[in-house]
């Protein structure tokens, strides 16, 4: 029986089976402390529906105004599934509110005031919300409400039997279209002058029928338009005027009381977790240490045949299996005896497969070298990948930003034109024409540097280095300019070595010499002057440089210039306008061409642009 005890397996029994009740205990007290914390999670749970609703009541409210209110179909039938959604989410969130507070006070959690409180936002908010939407039917859009009640008169006024001139009917659209479009205030006011002072014109006139049919149009005009104006005030035109501040305050007041409420609800909750910690704790400390203390007993008896054991397993692994490996002695015949002479058997089979394993790490080795070289060109082909995403993206935010102002100008002067051709002088014609040309300039310059860039950014631009005299070449350029420069009175100066001759694709270099000359000229005030200059060491680089003492740079725009995802273009002196893309076209080429590009420049003191191009000994004929 003595000898059963004294054996290993019934010591490590012993062992064991302490420790499995030690575990079950903090086990046990673990579950208690876990359930405690699920109901604590069922509150949070409930704080992030809140939030997740509240989000949704900004978003669906964003959505009405964004897309809802110029909608016919929601004034036609009164009602949208934005809407609804929106309501459904109010009442969800109510509902919400008083399973919190009973979830709250369950919990000793205590934040019922503070719902309450809430609760009476949200309600202030869905009626200011109401007003609106009432508001909003009142107003109408397109055929419905006050607004189609405007656009009926508006029609009446321009038919055939109208007492209005067309020019006086051409004068009322453009400021109620002006109202519409920009809400400017100061066209209710020129609408009202111009209505009242036509009402005049009409009662000196001979009241016939047609007088007295326009003037009820004209008078029942003006009344629709001065209730839709009034409307559109209590409204307000942004959520800072209006039904909408007030809108907009109730709902900072939801976010701020749920952001209260969520951080006092935090701070009980950390209060309770704090104290079941601390009581959990206490347990697995006292249960580690009488574990300690009844291991210690047994390990003693345990460890001790086994100590030598151990410090000879870490004598071989130090030297790593290599030199003479001495066998351990075997004393006894129990486990710790059979596992001697097991480990004496095994260490003698390491020695005989280390040499195996060490010839087949270094083939591993070389193929996890080859792996990372596969990664790298990976990364490589991921990251460029990306980078023609980007230019992707950008082509399709500037050519929906920069393509729409030109083509809605465009649109506003035909439409015009189509429908009052009779009423314009040749004078004015001729004015419509020259900003029409304008426009489709502008459009064309735009497109054109958008397929370089594109083309640039592609690699499908094929570069032509050729040597180039850049006297010849730079007097061509500046040449293109001088009826410009004449025009905004700026002095357009060249300076350059006759003997400077450089290697470049032609097309390339005309191309940034004209961008830079002409951002020059643009930036440059009347009265002001633009240098170009060229510096060679004739050994390597020339530098160009195009100065001018125009408006300068800001350090903060400078940032934002060679910057390919970033769209940055400002007007000229001459309200010029550009596309964004000329300068970074020129880096582009600059750097194609084997050079680097640079500015150097102060506000209201003026620019230095400076590129280089690989300078060629040799004598070039123009």
């Amino acid at each position: 029986m003595l000898y059963i005890f004294n054996t290993l397996n019934v010591k490590l029994f012993f062992s064991f089976f302490v420790f499995v009740l030690l575990t079950a205990l903090v086990a046990l007290t673990g579950i208690f402390f876990y359930q405690k914390r699920d109901k604590l999670g069922s509150v949070y749970e409930q704080l992030s529906k809140l939030i997740i609703n509240v989000a949704n009541i900004e978003r669906l409210e964003t959505n009405f105004f964004k897309y809802d209110v110029s909608d016919t179909l929601f004034y036609q039938i009164g009602d949208c599934q934005t809407l609804i959604t929106h309501y459904k989410t109010l009442a969800e969130t109510q509902s919400n509110l008083k399973t919190l507070k009973l979830l709250s006070e369950k919990n000793s959690l205590d934040v019922g005031n503070g719902i309450d409180s809430l609760n009476q936002n949200i309600d202030n908010y869905r009626n200011i919300f109401k007003k609106i939407i009432k508001l909003y039917k009142a107003r109408g859009f397109t055929n419905f409400g006050l607004e189609g009640e405007l656009h009926k008169f508006s029609e009446d006024l321009s038919s055939s039997n109208s007492s209005i001139s067309k020019l006086n009917l051409l004068y009322l659209n453009r400021y109620e279209n002006d109202y519409f479009i920009r809400k400017n205030i100061e066209s209710v006011k020129k609408l009202d002058f111009l209505i009242t002072q036509n009402l005049a014109d009409l009662n000196k006139s001979p009241q016939s029928e047609s007088v007295i049919i326009t003037k009820d149009n004209l008078f029942g005009y003006y009344r629709s338009f001065q209730k839709l104006a009034s409307i559109d005030e209590q409204i307000g035109y942004n959520y800072e005027l209006g039904l909408k501040k007030e809108l907009n305050t109730a709902f900072k007041k939801i976010e701020s009381k749920l952001s209260s409420v969520d951080l006092n609800a935090q701070k009980k909750a950390d209060l309770l977790i704090y104290s079941f910690k601390s009581v959990f704790i206490s347990i697995l400390i006292l249960s580690v240490l009488i574990g300690i203390v009844l291991n210690y007993v047994l390990a003693i008896q345990l460890t001790k045949p086994i100590t030598n054991l151990s410090k000879h397993i870490n004598a071989i692994v130090e030297s790593g299996f290599s030199g003479d490996i001495k066998a351990l002695p075997v004393k006894g015949k129990d486990e710790v005896g059979r596992l001697t002479r097991n480990f004496n058997l095994m260490t003698s089979q390491i020695q005989n497969t280390l040499l195996d394993i060490n010839k087949k790490s270094k083939v591993q080795q070389k193929q996890n070298m080859q792996l990372q070289s596969i990664n790298l060109k990976l990364i490589s082909s991921e990251n460029k990948l990306k980078s023609l995403n980007s230019v992707k993206d950008k082509f399709f935010s500037i050519i929906s930003h920069d393509l729409k102002g030109p083509l809605h100008t465009l649109t506003g002067f035909l439409q015009i034109l189509i429908k009052y051709t009779s009423t314009f002088t040749e004078a004015e014609l001729k004015e419509f024409a020259e900003s029409m040309d304008i426009s489709v300039k502008r459009l064309l310059t735009m497109l054109e540097n958008l397929l370089q860039w594109s083309r640039s950014q592609t690699g499908s631009i094929e570069h032509k280095p050729q040597n180039i005299n850049l006297k010849i070449l730079l007097e061509e350029n500046v040449n293109l300019f001088v009826e410009t420069a004449k025009n905004k009175n700026i002095s357009l100066v060249l300076e350059t070595d006759n003997h400077v001759n450089v290697r470049a694709d032609k097309n390339m270099l005309d191309f940034i010499l004209r961008n830079l000359i002409s951002n020059a000229l643009k930036f440059t005030r009347s009265g002001g002057e633009v240098k170009i200059s060229t510096m060679s060491n004739y050994e390597e680089f020339t530098q160009i440089i195009v100065h001018d003492n125009g408006i300068g740079i800001s350090p903060e725009d400078m940032k934002k210039i060679f910057q390919p995802d970033i769209h940055f273009s400002t007007p000229g002196t001459g309200k010029e306008k550009g596309t964004g893309f000329g300068l970074l076209l020129c880096k582009d080429f600059v750097e194609k061409n084997g050079g680097e590009i640079s500015i150097e420049s102060l506000p209201g003191i003026g620019t230095n642009l400076k590129f280089t191009v690989p300078t060629v000994q040799e004598l070039v004929e123009g």
